[in-house]
């Protein structure tokens, strides 16, 4: 009897992500903190009210947070802005403005 052998080939993708592993940001002042941990293409942000989950996909960063789901909902064009994350920053968009509150590593 014949077997015929099936290799399963995962595809891999790529890391799209600005870092790997956690860093801790701050707002200038020293009020607000955030905690982002980044494996591979899936990120925790966490703060003392908060814990959301996302995704990476395609150089966009796509995550359950009921804020950023309402954005999505009731915009004609969505970019995956809602956080933004780079080495050295994080910052999170106020809806009420449309400006984004910035964030540092902190020290």
């Amino acid at each position: 009897m014949h077997v015929k052998n099936n290799n399963i080939i995962q595809k891999k993708l790529k890391a799209t992500s600005p870092f790997q592993g956690k860093r801790i940001f701050c707002s200038v002042d020293g009020t607000a903190k955030f905690i982002v941990t980044i494996k591979g293409n899936n990120v925790l942000i966490v703060n003392d009210r908060t814990k959301v989950t996302g995704l990476f996909k395609k150089d966009k960063l796509f995550t359950d947070d009921p804020g950023e789901i309402e954005y999505r909902r009731y915009s004609h064009e969505y970019f995956g802005k809602y956080y933004a994350i780079g080495t050295d920053y994080f910052s999170v968009l106020n809806a009420e403005n449309g400006e984004y509150r910035y964030y540092t590593l902190c020290k």
